[in-house]
C-alpha cells in the first residue's frame, strides 16, 4: 500500500478530532499522545464508540483492528491518517446492555436488538444511515438472562430500556436483524404491557423460522460461528481451540482474537467466555419457540427470498409486496410485510445496508403516519 507524508495541518485537525472523541468516549482527554486507550478505562464496546464519534466528525474513521493495534493518540491519529476504510470487524459482547450510540430529545428513538452474537456491532453503521435528528441505540443480550429463555430476555431487555428513560421519547421503533428480529417482536410485547402500545412499533429483518431444520445449529456449528465471526480468527481452525473432552480453550481464544486484533491484548479469557455464553444461549433460545400476534399490533417484516423463489421489482424499487413465511405469517398486517432480493447474511453489510435502512425509516413513517391518522 502506497502512503503519503500528510500535511502539517490535516495531522493537526486529525488529532484533535481523535481527541475530542476520545474525551467525550472516555470523558477526560488522554494523558499523553502515547498512552493506550484501553489503558485509559477503554473497552472493545467504547471502541466501537470511538470509531462513530471519529466518523462523524471527519466522514471517516479507523478500523476496529487499528484501534486495537496502535490505541494511542498518536497511534489512532496515524490510523486516519492512512486508511480510511471502516467497519467494526468482530460480533462478541462486552458485558453492556443498553448501548447508546446517539441521543437526541424525543422525537424518535430507534433501539436494535442483538442477533445470534448479542452484541451490537452489526448496526454499528445505522447511526450514519438514520435521520440525524433520531436517537438510536442497541442492546446487548445480558449474560445474566441469556440462560433463562425468551421471556426472561425480553423481559430483561424491555425493563432495561425503560431505565434508561426510554418512556422520553415521542415514537419507539425496536429494529432486529435474524434473530434480533424475534427479540424485537417480543421486546414490544413486553414494552407494551408496561407503558402501552400507542407508541411502539417493531420492524422485523429477516427473522428466522424455529421449525426451519437448517436453523438449528449445533454445539460444534455455534462454536465454530463463534471463533470465525466473532473473533475473526482464520489463523487456526476453531477445533484448535478444544480440548479431548470438549473443553474450550477461552485463554488460547482470548490470545488469538488479540493478534487478529479483535480483543484488546490486557483484556483476558473471562471475556470470552462470557460472550460464548450468549452465543450458546442465543443459539438454543428459539428451541419450542411460536411467535404470537399481540394486540393492536405495530409489526412489519422484511424477509429474504425462499429457496427457488424470484422476486419481480418494480421499477426504481429495492424491495417488493409479499406474504409472509412460516410461522411469521399472522405476525405483521399482510400490507406489512415485504422481500428483498439479497442473501441473508448480506443484509447489513455494505452497500446493502443503506437499503435496509431506507427500508426502517420507510416502514417506520407508514406506521406513524396510520397511528397518527387512526
Amino acid at each position: 500500500m502506497t502512503t503519503h507524508a500528510p500535511d502539517a495541518s490535516a495531522e493537526d485537525l486529525v488529532t484533535e478530532a481523535v481527541r475530542r472523541a476520545w474525551t467525550d468516549v472516555l470523558g477526560e482527554e488522554p494523558e499523553s499522545e502515547e498512552i493506550s486507550f484501553f489503558d485509559a478505562g477503554g473497552d472493545s464496546l467504547a471502541a466501537v464508540e470511538l470509531i462513530e464519534h471519529l466518523q462523524e466528525q471527519l466522514g471517516r474513521s479507523p478500523r476496529i483492528q487499528d484501534v486495537y493495534r496502535s490505541p494511542s493518540l498518536a497511534g489512532l491519529t496515524t490510523a486516519l491518517l492512512i486508511d480510511e476504510s471502516a467497519v467494526p470487524a468482530a460480533h462478541h459482547t462486552t458485558g453492556r446492555t443498553v448501548v447508546r450510540f446517539r441521543d437526541a430529545d424525543g422525537g424518535r428513538l430507534w433501539v436494535f436488538l442483538p442477533p445470534l452474537s448479542g452484541a451490537v456491532t452489526r448496526y454499528g453503521r445505522m447511526t450514519r444511515l438514520l435521520p440525524l435528528a433520531d436517537a438510536v441505540w442497541a442492546c446487548e443480550t445480558p449474560a445474566s438472562l441469556s440462560r433463562q429463555g425468551m421471556r426472561a430476555v425480553a423481559d430483561g431487555l424491555a425493563e432495561a430500556l425503560i431505565a434508561e428513560g426510554l418512556t422520553g421519547f415521542d415514537e419507539i421503533v425496536l429494529g432486529g436483524y435474524s434473530l434480533g428480529g424475534v427479540f424485537a417482536h417480543e421486546v414490544a410485547g413486553a414494552l407494551a404491557a408496561r407503558i402501552g402500545h400507542e407508541k411502539v412499533s417493531a420492524l422485523l429483518i429477516d427473522p428466522p423460522s424455529p421449525e426451519d431444520p437448517s436453523l438449528t445449529l449445533s454445539h460444534e456449528e455455534t462454536f465454530d460461528i463463534f471463533v470465525r465471526v466473532g473473533w475473526r480468527i482464520t489463523a487456526r481452525e476453531p477445533a484448535a481451540f478444544l480440548d479431548a473432552d470438549g473443553t474450550m480453550d477461552f485463554a488460547g481464544i482470548a490470545a488469538a482474537a488479540a493478534e487478529a486484533a479483535t480483543l484488546p491484548k490486557n483484556a483476558g479469557a473471562d471475556e470470552v467466555e462470557a460472550a460464548w455464553q450468549v452465543y450458546a444461549a442465543n443459539a438454543e433460545i428459539l428451541t419450542g419457540y411460536a411467535p404470537g400476534r399481540h394486540p393492536d399490533d405495530r409489526r412489519a417484516l422484511l424477509r429474504t427470498p425462499r429457496k427457488g423463489e424470484s422476486l419481480a421489482l418494480a421499477a426504481g424499487e429495492d424491495w417488493t409486496a409479499c406474504a409472509p413465511h412460516a410461522v411469521w405469517a399472522d405476525v405483521p398486517d399482510p400490507e406489512r410485510c415485504w422481500a428483498v432480493p439479497l442473501e441473508h447474511f448480506q443484509l447489513l453489510e455494505p452497500p446493502n445496508d443503506v437499503t435496509i435502512a431506507r427500508w426502517l425509516v420507510r416502514t417506520a413513517d407508514l406506521i406513524a403516519d396510520g397511528r397518527r391518522a387512526g
